[in-house]
């Protein structure tokens, strides 16, 4: 029974086959290719699309790092920024100090003009002379304070954001008293050789110690050549006071309270014109 159902069914297949018309066999085929390909278009496009979704997804992510990347190192700019410009102002109160202070002593040492001047160590120099180098260390004060205030910080500010731009400027001047008397003696010239002395020596130290803080290279250039000029300074003062003009082969920094410490004596209203009155002694 089974052998007969068997050939049975292999007859059938062999009628299906032969009798089918062979129009409707390739249409037949047909719709079975066009399904298969259906389906693999689908799959191609699902995967294509996948594809373009991580693709862009990445685009973006790497976009937001980038972004925020060059935020952080905007941010870190402002504060170095803002870092330098702090102990800027602090160097412009010491020019400022230094450039008033000038004035008093040039006019301390007036009498020395056309007289001669008696150093401890017993040489005898032209009064006109010491005179006219006093006046131009007092222009370089000037001129280092003039610099600071209309240039160096005025650009640090321009370079921050326009949220931190908002407060930047250069410090005001405060007022100040040297206590010096005009005696054209002796002792008036010792007395304002010893302030000119004092003043730079507390500049030297303060740039000193600011080398320590600017992280501008540039800044730090500028400080260093400023630097030179006041051991320059304090050199030739020591010099005509009968000192050694270099006592010591590194000069040590002052930290900036030691420097507003130092100074605040000249300062008649320290205790409100800042930086002065954010000192503790």
């Amino acid at each position: 029974m089974s052998t007969r159902m068997s050939e049975f069914r292999q007859y059938k297949d062999k009628q299906n086959f032969f009798e089918t018309d062979p129009a409707k066999r390739f249409d037949k085929y047909v719709r079975k290719f066009n399904r298969q390909t259906l389906v693999w278009i689908c799959i191609f496009g699902i995967s294509f699309a996948a594809i373009i979704v991580l693709v862009s997804l990445t685009f973006a992510n790497s976009e937001n790092i980038k972004i925020s990347v060059d935020a952080l190192h905007s941010e870190r700019k402002d504060k170095t920024t803002l870092s330098d410009i702090s102990v800027l102002n602090f160097a412009l109160a010491a020019e400022d100090l230094e450039a008033a202070g000038y004035i008093v002593l040039i006019n301390a040492l007036s009498g020395l003009s056309g007289g001669t001047f008696t150093t401890k160590n017993g040489d005898i120099l032209n009064g006109s002379n010491i005179l006219s180098i006093t006046k131009s260390l007092g222009g370089s004060e000037t001129a280092h304070a003039s610099a600071l205030r209309n240039t160096y910080i005025p650009n640090l500010c321009a370079s921050l954001s326009a949220e931190n731009r908002v407060n930047c400027a250069p410090i005001q001047k405060c007022q100040y008293n040297f206590g010096l008397t005009v005696t054209n003696t002796s002792a008036g010239y010792v007395a304002a050789l010893n302030l000119a002395m004092t003043m730079e020596q507390v500049g030297e130290g303060a740039y000193v110690q600011a080398m320590n803080l600017i992280k501008d290279s540039t800044i730090r250039t500028v400080a260093a050549g400023i630097l030179a000029v006041e051991s320059e300074h304090t050199a030739f003062f020591r010099y005509l006071l009968g000192m050694t003009p270099s006592p010591v082969n590194v000069v040590s920094a002052l930290t900036v309270n030691q420097v507003l410490c130092a100074a605040a004596p000249f300062v008649s209203n320290a205790d409100t014109c800042p930086p002065w009155n954010s000192r503790k002694c």
